[in-house]
């Protein structure tokens, strides 16, 4: 089994992946069963970390710049 640490910003993303938060909103609940089966298919454990977001972390810096870029491709289309 491969180990991986997946950072993000959103501290409801992190409890809920990591299993800390429950939800009842359906699709919140169906995004978080969806990355879990992901995540058992392939044969992955993950450690779930929350970052500060806009702190200086490259790899929430990437994925910032990253989602600017297709908001503004989606803006267009």
């Amino acid at each position: 089994q491969r180990q991986m640490c997946i950072r993000d910003s959103s501290m409801l993303v992190v409890n809920l992946l990591s299993g800390a938060h429950q939800t009842k909103k359906p699709h919140l609940a169906v995004l978080v069963q969806e990355a879990k089966e992901l995540v058992a298919a392939k044969n992955l454990r993950c450690d779930w970390l929350h970052v500060n977001g806009h702190s200086g972390d490259p790899g929430n810096e990437r994925a910032n710049a990253l989602a600017r870029c297709e908001a503004r491709k989606a803006k267009q289309a």
